[in-house]
């Protein structure tokens, strides 16, 4: 991995490969929410309403390129929104379809039909089927568990569905149709093209607080090169983005620098309090880091930031996990004349036009032509400059 700001190349032994997918048994897509909370928390998939969805799903990831018997598939609840799925839901008017389909998660279309119409129905009759005219159990997802993330809540077929994809329709398009609100609010979880970040922790005590100018670590949700992925996507093979750090005035320009470590977080801390830096802790792993320097950057609206670039190499793999925090010279604030910032927890995930995932999506929704109640649009493709979806995990054999 190079940083831009420093001439600092991690060596190879620092990647931890993660196993590629399998074609049989549960496969998360993407691969990277595997274990992994998403980042994106609202996908109008089983929300509190009626909804139409559509899920476009690259072929290569279900078949690794044989044919694949799909079994089941799951979506689990959101854990990073408070509504989540917090007391469950039931669904009871719930039809799926499943197609083999020229769309790419790039393609997907906002119009249903247009999606349908370049696509082939895999059985002859839905897949599930819970309304009054089927004789699958309603779906239900169980109360939020409190986990991060959230155990997938799995939809059994009803019949077997063997996906064969081919050269004119390589990809499978899910179509889902609920046709009644079950009158409470639940978010499913998604992801987004790129990897995921999450801060954690909290930064030390500062000897001159400012409420307009917190001491804190962020990491820019945009690429440096400009490449898709929304204002929540993460890093990405190939890609630049960066992490700064906001100080109150009397901070600015202070000798400091980040610590990136690797292997698991540690979300409790190394209390620093016998070094002489009360309320100070070191949140990644002490065994595994590396210190580089930051450089301080102004602007009017801002202020003062302490940037760190970091310049992805292409061959990254997928699920590399890293940690990054601050470290910023304070005589005043302690003894030791230092203090911490807040920690952020960042995994390695898939480029745009990679991802696995396109989805187009519709709630409230009445009818097949949606009768004007709702708008039909495509919330993860290329249409709405992000790639992604609900988190969905297929089960095949």
């Amino acid at each position: 991995m190079r940083f831009l700001n420093s001439s600092l190349i991690l060596g190879a032994s620092a990647l931890i490969a993660c196993p590629s997918l399998q074609a049989q048994g549960p496969i998360v897509l993407p691969a990277l929410a595997d274990g992994v909370e998403g980042n994106d928390g609202q996908n109008r998939l089983f929300e509190g309403n009626s909804f139409r969805a559509q899920q476009c799903i690259l072929g290569s990831t279900i078949t690794n390129g044989g044919i694949a018997d799909i079994v089941s598939i799951g979506y689990r609840a959101d854990s990073n929104f408070s509504t989540g799925a917090p007391s469950g839901a039931t669904f009871p008017d719930v039809v799926i379809r499943v197609y083999t389909t020229s769309m790419t998660p790039e393609t997907i279309a906002a119009d249903f039909d247009a999606n349908v119409a370049a696509s082939t129905e895999i059985t002859t009759s839905p897949v599930y089927d819970c309304t009054d005219a089927g004789s699958d159990a309603d779906i239900t997802f169980v109360p939020n568990t409190g986990s991060a993330p959230e155990p997938f809540n799995t939809i059994t077929f009803n019949q077997t569905t063997i996906f064969v994809p081919t050269p004119a329709e390589p990809n499978l398009l899910i179509d889902i149709e609920s046709f009644t609100d079950p009158g409470v609010t639940i978010n499913i979880d998604g992801a987004r093209a790129g990897g995921h970040h999450f801060e954690f922790g909290a930064a030390g005590p500062v000897s001159c607080p400012d409420p307009f100018a917190a001491y804190r670590l962020q990491v820019s949700g945009s690429s440096l090169l400009g490449s898709p992925g929304g204002n929540r996507a993460g890093m990405a093979p190939g890609d630049e983005y960066r992490i700064f750090t906001s100080v109150p005035p009397c901070m600015q320009n202070a000798l400091g620098t980040y610590f990136l470590t690797f292997g698991p977080s540690n979300p409790a801390g190394l209390d620093l309090t016998p070094a002489g830096a009360p309320g100070n802790f070191l949140y990644g792993n002490p065994a595994i880091f590396v210190a580089v320097p930051g450089v301080w950057s102004f602007s009017p609206i801002s202020g003062a930031t302490y940037v760190f670039d970091i310049a992805v190499p292409s061959t990254t793999p997928i699920g590399f996990n890293f940690q990054a925090q601050a470290a910023l010279a304070d005589a005043p604030a302690n003894s030791l004349g230092i203090v911490t910032s807040n920690a952020v927890n960042m995994w390695i995930g898939d480029t745009g036009p990679n991802h696995p995932l396109g989805q187009c999506a519709c709630a409230p929704y009445i009818g097949p032509n949606d009768g004007g109640n709702g708008t039909t649009f495509v919330q993860y493709g290329t249409s709405a400059g992000i790639w992604g979806g609900a988190v969905i995990n297929i089960t095949t054999q």
